[in-house]
């Protein structure tokens, strides 16, 4: 048996595994003050900018005609997916920031 345990009789390790990712993919990660104030930005940004495109989409006269149509749900849907990106991204960004003001 190698090093690695079961399977490995290369002696290299195991391919990569999809289940430890989310374990193992910011193990050791450390973001700069600057980046972390970066990330911060990008996502009070993206919620400046995305509802009001949303408000703009909403009084648009595509957007309504016996219900939504496809040109609204369309940019419904890139609303609510640049909202959870901004977000995602500007908690990192805060916990980076706080993790450098604790050294």
């Amino acid at each position: 048996m190698s090093r690695f345990g079961k399977g490995t009789r290369s002696g290299y390790p195991p391919p990569f595994s999809v289940l430890h990712a989310p374990r193992l993919i910011l193990v050791g990660v450390k973001l700069s003050r600057p980046m972390s104030l970066f990330l911060v930005a990008f996502g009070v940004w993206s919620w400046v900018i995305w509802p009001t495109f949303l408000k703009n989409i909403w009084k648009d006269p595509r957007s309504f005609s016996d219900g939504p149509t496809a040109f609204f749900t369309v940019h419904l849907v890139l609303v609510i997916a640049s909202l959870v990106f901004g977000t995602v991204i500007g908690v990192l960004g805060v916990r980076g920031f706080l993790a450098t003001r604790r050294r």
